[in-house]
């Protein structure tokens, strides 16, 4: 406090004198030692006897030792995770978190993304009862980034823990910490790609444990839970927004405005088109080494390897043969066309099959339209294209794909 100098307010150092000048409360942390409560109390007024002596008769002082200090942070989970140093391993602070390579691309956001973000923070500061915010949107609309942000300020911060996947939650030991009774855990629980089985499971068990306990679960599913969660939707990005990302990787104004229709409102792509325009410009659907941009669209959080997973893409590669197509209702012959085609080489993908991919592609936005569907965004549309040709391009005989174009309804 003083040194060896004389007991002198001049003596004092500036933050100390600037506390005790602003009626703050001096607190002297003791790391190698704990106190009995008349040990704290005789350090408290040894303090403040020096304290007066400098001029500061009402001086406010408290003294931490170590166990006082873990008793502190065993309330906030995501210091736990800091201090220990685990914090990049199956959960992450939001200081790890905010330093992947995606979240620290630069964030461009209109009125709409401002108002879901101030909307988001008063839900988090609602104290009366543990409350589920499902964070709903097209997959590359931002919706991680747009939490990270909402959540990056001083009040909420500290409490943030982040998770990718709900399988690595919901099988961890810090799941079952905050389900103990006498847990005093206060958490934002942040778990991403949370599909509405995952997030069921995990807000049934977190219901009840009052407000101390915040969850935030994101997909891109669009079926509302039944129940009380909140649902706060992430809108697409204007036309503005989408360019000046675009522009920010260097790229001339005309030139971005030119390439924006490709991002339908995808921030991601967005990224993905300015990244390569400014470094790989002949091939502008080139994923970044950060993240497998087209892979978050058709895997999302399955098994890439899984045949659930080759099927979906095997159906959306020969949809992408087609501008659009009809689906419901008189329309099905459309549908019931393109299932011919991917037939001939895919008999296991049935119509009852078919219906059920094409229908979780429209749950997870990437279809989209009513009686006639799309792929969305536009640029996924092309690469999905482009990945036709590639696996079936080799063995291509336009004579025998004229014959299975012949048999194709017109409007299609």
């Amino acid at each position: 406090m003083f040194g060896n100098k004389p007991v002198d307010k001049n003596n004092l150092g500036s933050r100390v004198k600037n506390c005790l000048d602003n009626n703050g409360t001096y607190v002297l942390v003791c790391f190698k030692q704990d106190f009995n409560e008349l040990q704290k109390i005789k350090v408290i007024s040894n303090i403040q006897h020096y304290f007066s002596e400098c001029g500061y008769i009402n001086s406010k002082v408290d003294v931490l030792s170590i166990n006082n200090l873990k008793s502190f942070i065993s309330f906030y989970p995501s210091l736990v995770l800091y201090l220990k140093r685990k914090s990049d391993l199956i959960f992450q602070t939001h200081k790890s978190w905010s330093n992947e390579a995606e979240m620290q691309r630069k964030l461009e956001i209109g009125d709409i993304q401002k108002e879901l973000i101030e909307n988001l923070r008063n839900e988090l500061r609602t104290n009366i009862e543990a409350i589920h915010i499902h964070i709903t949107g097209e997959a590359g609309i931002g919706k991680t980034r747009l939490v990270l942000e909402a959540t990056e300020i001083n009040d909420l911060e500290p409490f943030i823990i982040y998770c990718d996947k709900p399988s690595k939650f919901l099988d961890s030991n810090l799941f079952n910490e905050i389900l103990r009774e006498d847990n005093k855990y206060r958490s934002i629980l942040i778990i991403d790609e949370c599909d509405q089985d995952n997030r069921t499971i995990i807000w049934n068990k977190l219901k009840y444990f009052g407000s101390r306990i915040k969850l935030i679960t994101i997909s891109n599913e669009s079926e509302k839970d039944i129940g009380n969660t909140k649902w706060l939707n992430v809108k697409q990005s204007d036309s503005d927004i989408i360019s000046k990302i675009i522009i920010n990787y260097g790229i001339p104004k005309d030139q971005a405005n030119r390439y924006t229709p490709l991002c339908s409102g995808s921030p991601r792509v967005a990224h993905v088109i300015g990244e390569n325009l400014k470094n790989n410009p002949e091939d502008l659907l080139k994923t970044p080494s950060t993240i497998n941009v087209w892979g978050k669209y058709i895997v999302g959080g399955d098994d890439k390897n899984s045949q659930v997973v080759h099927q979906r893409i095997v159906v959306l590669r020969y949809i992408a043969l087609f501008k659009r197509f009809g689906y419901g209702k008189t329309l099905s012959s459309e549908a019931k066309a393109i299932l011919k085609l991917i037939s001939e080489g895919y008999s296991e993908i049935t119509w009852v099959k078919f219906q059920e991919i094409v229908n979780e592609l429209i749950e997870r936005n990437i279809l989209q339209g009513e009686y006639t569907l799309y792929i969305t965004p536009k640029a996924l549309h092309i690469y999905l294209w482009i990945d036709w040709w590639k696996c079936y391009g080799v063995g291509f005989n336009l004579e025998d794909f004229k014959k299975l174009i012949d048999q194709l309804p017109v409007s299609l």
